[in-house]
């Protein structure tokens, strides 16, 4: 399951319980891997998520996130 950190699967900013129960549900359903990422990558928009996944024994992927302009949209390319 992709999960955006604290916002689980929305937009909006949960709560640390909210994220904790929602995650155990997941793992309670038969969710095993669960990829996180922020769009800000502000790894403390992981801490709740990730002691989550770990409490419920299952695994916890940290992603990044990243992007490039590519030419013809008039910026540069990063390699």
């Amino acid at each position: 399951m992709l999960l955006r950190g604290q916002n689980l699967v929305g937009y909006r900013n949960y709560p640390d319980d909210v994220v904790k129960a929602f995650v155990h549900h997941a793992a309670d359903v038969g969710i095993d891997v669960f990829r996180v990422f922020d769009a800000l990558n502000d790894e403390r928009n992981f801490e709740a998520a990730a002691r989550a996944i770990k409490d419920a024994g299952k695994h916890f992927q940290a992603c990044i996130c990243y992007s490039v302009t590519e030419p013809r949209m008039g910026g540069p390319v990063y390699n």
